[in-house]
């Protein structure tokens, strides 16, 4: 203990001032952690082969891979899951198909994945579908049902089933805090062209100014501007206080002919504003009656429908009827 005070007598006052103020920045804990040593570094890549030992030459194949990789090097080291010498894994340009999450733990904290410089890296859980797959259709029970005749000749189909694509996600409710509660789970499948997302066969169509639409057919019908279900709620429906909320939905008049020609479709789901201006949902159709002109919707809205605000509209998803836009 003399030797070491004597020591420390003989350090002069800049140093001992550089250890207080490096010990006050590392909160007290410089002297009990070690300085990182130098990273560890995985690679991943398309072509890569997760029986490779993970280096630029020799890339592994999945994140999967350099993330059990960067786990064992650390625990060789350190003799600890969670802690040791940071590790980096870069990935190379390309398209990385995934169909489950990469599932990171307190194990990974000191795990960063990045691109390589430079790399347009894409994680994705889509398939490509090629052109040879897709035939046109020709069946009348299909066409028959297409309301805008010159789109007939020009829709084509696949059987994604008979290229083993099994899981479509499903459709489901969206929007406000307890349909979140009530509908968890992943969004649907969705289709892209070129980079670009498909919409679902819809009316009215997305150039289709529809609240100016609607408020016509409104004005026409019921002289009032604005509000879309007004003298028009049949039964306001269960809220999200009620007991019955999953079990039924609300009734309505709608105040357009379009609907009338929709009741062939199994699956079709309202896109709008029903109560409240913020409230927007996502319902999906129970039953229509074209001789009432009345939509009963599945589920009941957070409020309850009401003609609350001049905003209340809405938009009719999936509908075959309604495919009429080239791709």
């Amino acid at each position: 203990m003399m030797t070491t005070t004597a020591a420390a007598h003989r350090l002069s006052p800049m140093i001992l001032w550089f250890l207080v103020l490096l010990i006050s920045a590392w909160g007290g804990r410089a002297l009990a952690e070690p300085l990182p040593r130098e990273t560890i570094e995985f690679h991943v890549a398309p072509t890569g082969d997760d029986a490779n030992p993970g280096t630029p030459a020799r890339p592994f194949a999945t994140l999967e891979r350099a993330r059990d990789a960067a786990r064992a090097a650390r625990r060789g080291q350190t003799g600890e899951a969670t802690a040791g010498t940071p590790a980096m894994i870069r990935l190379a340009a390309g398209r990385y198909r995934r169909s489950e999450p990469l599932v990171l733990t307190a194990r990974d904290s000191h795990t960063t994945f990045t691109a390589d410089d430079g790399a347009r890296v894409l994680l994705t859980g889509g398939r490509r579908l090629p052109r040879s797959w897709f035939q046109r259709t020709d069946e009348p029970a299909v066409l028959k049902r297409i309301i805008d005749a010159s789109a007939r000749k020009k829709v084509w189909q696949v059987d994604l089933r008979a290229h083993g694509i099994t899981d479509y996600g499903k459709l489901q409710r969206r929007g406000l805090g307890p349909l979140v509660r009530h509908f968890p789970g992943p969004p649907p499948m969705q289709v892209y062209v070129g980079g670009e997302r498909m919409i679902l066969a819809r009316w009215p169509n997305p150039n289709q100014h529809f609240p100016d639409l609607l408020h016509a057919y409104v004005r026409d019908r019921h002289g009032v501007v604005g509000r879309a279900l007004k003298d028009g709620i049949v039964d306001p429906g269960p809220t999200a206080a009620d007991p019955e909320f999953l079990q039924r939905g609300p009734v309505f008049r709608y105040a357009y002919d379009r609907a009338d020609r929709w009741t062939e479709a199994e699956d079709v789901w309202l896109d709008g504003i029903f109560n409240r201006s913020w409230e927007w949902s996502y319902n999906r159709v129970a039953t229509i009656n074209p001789a009432a002109k009345t939509i009963t919707m599945r589920y009941g809205e957070p409020h309850g429908i009401a003609p609350s605000y001049a905003g209340d509209f809405h938009f009719a998803d999936n509908l075959l009827e309604d495919l009429d836009r080239p791709v």
